[in-house]
């Protein structure tokens, strides 16, 4: 009995080594691999244009000279006056009367060896020109010389004194009693050495017009 009880046992672990044998085990979903995507290497090359801007730059060179001081060529005692060396040049008279201009210039000091020759009927004259401007913009004064005269003679240290007498006409008169800007810009003769015009500033009260 003992015997047959035991052949059971034996027979049945057998068949339970045997079952499990063929029972499969459940495993847990695996996701499949998934190969990566391909790596590419062969890049065809972008075209690019690239755009070369040539800059071309000019460099002006500039010579700057120093600033001349133009030499002093004579003295300016006044606005009226001015000297050189030892000859004075000032305008002693300036009117106007109605449309009448009057101007009068006074040089003294010179000396008889700087008076130059003139030719017989001539008489030499000290000044070379004259233009008139009026007011702050220096504008043009109209004028139409009508008349003048000169005169002059030594004085008692041996130099010599010459009088400029200028009339012009005005195109129209100036208010009666009202100070008037007036500039005269007088160009000399060589023999002074004064190269460029000189500059006389007027300040002219216009008269009434003297009838008669």
């Amino acid at each position: 009995m003992k015997t047959k009880i035991t052949l059971m046992i034996f027979y049945l672990l057998i068949a339970g080594c045997s079952m499990r044998g063929e029972i499969s085990i459940p495993k847990s979903p695996v996701e499949p691999v998934r190969s990566p995507s391909p790596i590419i290497t062969d890049i065809s090359p972008i075209a690019t244009t690239t755009t070369s801007l040539e800059t071309t730059t000019t460099t002006q060179t500039i010579i700057v000279s120093p600033t001349e001081t133009p030499a002093v060529q004579y003295e300016i005692l006044s606005p009226l006056a001015i000297k050189k060396d030892n000859i004075v040049i000032e305008v002693t008279s300036y009117t106007i009367s109605g449309t009448t201009f009057r101007f009068g210039i006074r040089i003294t000091g010179l000396s008889s060896s700087q008076i130059p020759e003139t030719p017989p009927g001539y008489t030499f004259s000290p000044i070379r020109g004259i233009e008139f401007f009026y007011g702050d913009q220096e504008t043009p004064l109209e004028l139409e010389p009508f008349g003048g005269g000169g005169g002059g003679g030594p004085n008692d240290d041996g130099t010599i004194t010459i009088n400029q007498d200028f009339a012009y006409k005005l195109a129209a008169p100036f208010p009666v009693g009202q100070k008037q800007p007036i500039i005269a810009i007088v160009t000399l003769h060589e023999i002074f050495g004064i190269t460029g015009p000189v500059r006389f500033d007027l300040e002219i009260v216009p008269e009434e017009e003297i009838q008669g």
